[in-house]
C-alpha cells in the first residue's frame, strides 16, 4: 500500500529536492501547452537558486513550503502564503503559489494531499479564501482545481514576454 507523507521544508539544504520536482514537472506539464523557449528558460541550477531563496523567505514568515513523499520518493511539492495580488486583502486571502507533482505520480493522490495540506494550513493561519493562478491552456491543472471546489474568477493576466498566453485565477472559501 502506498503511503504519502508530507514534510514542511525549513532547511535551505532541501532546495535541490524541491527544485528537482519543479524542474522535471514543469518540463512535462507544459511541453505541449506553452512555448518551448518559455518552458526551457530556466535551468535546474536556476530553479535550485530560486528555491534556496524561497526557503529562506519562508523561514522569515513569507509562506510555507511542503514536499510530499510517496514510498520514500519526492513526488511533489506545494507552497502557499498570503496573496501577492494587489486587488485582494493580504490578511484574508491566501495564495497557493505552487503545486507540482512529478509526472510518474499524476493521479496517485499526491496533488490532492498537497492541496488539502495547503488549505488546512492557510485555514489555521486565519485566511478566509485561497486562490491559485493557472496557465489558461492547462486544462489538466484547471480540472484538478475545479474538482477541489475552486471556482474560476474573472481575473486574468499575461505572461511577461509571452503576452499571448494568459493565466487565470481560481478562488475558494476556506
Amino acid at each position: 500500500m502506498s503511503q504519502i507523507k508530507i514534510e514542511t521544508i525549513k532547511n535551505v539544504d532541501d532546495a535541490g529536492r524541491v527544485a528537482r520536482v519543479h524542474w522535471v514537472t514543469r518540463q512535462k506539464a507544459y511541453a505541449d501547452i506553452l512555448p518551448k523557449e518559455y518552458v526551457a528558460q530556466k535551468s535546474f541550477s536556476d530553479r535550485e537558486r530560486q528555491w534556496y531563496s524561497n526557503i529562506e523567505k519562508a523561514g522569515q514568515g513569507d509562506g510555507t513550503i511542503w514536499i510530499a513523499q510517496l514510498n520514500g520518493f519526492d513526488a511533489g511539492f506545494a507552497a502557499a502564503g498570503a496573496t501577492r495580488d494587489e486587488d485582494l486583502d493580504k490578511k484574508k486571502s491566501a495564495e497557493l503559489y505552487y503545486i507540482y507533482v512529478m509526472p510518474d505520480y499524476w493521479g496517485s493522490g499526491v496533488g490532492k494531499k498537497l492541496f488539502d495540506q495547503s488549505c488546512d494550513e492557510m485555514r489555521k493561519a486565519k485566511f478566509k479564501e485561497i486562490t491559485v493562478w493557472v496557465y489558461e491552456p492547462n486544462t489538466f491543472a484547471r480540472k484538478f482545481y475545479e474538482r477541489q471546489g475552486m471556482k474560476l474568477t474573472k481575473a486574468t493576466r499575461t505572461i511577461p514576454d509571452f503576452e499571448t498566453y494568459k493565466v487565470v485565477r481560481y478562488s475558494m472559501s476556506l
